[in-house]
């Protein structure tokens, strides 16, 4: 949470081994993963 009660969000591209690593050290907490899936027929 920021220091005015709201919380701050961060995202990156599940390939993004910088990104990632970065918000590891930052101890950035994991919420959730998004999939998206695309149907052709």
């Amino acid at each position: 949470m920021t220091g005015e009660g709201r919380v701050a969000f961060y995202s990156h591209l599940d390939d993004n081994q910088p990104s990632r690593r970065l918000a590891s050290k930052l101890e950035v907490m994991h919420l959730f993963d998004l999939a998206n899936f695309t149907f052709e027929g």
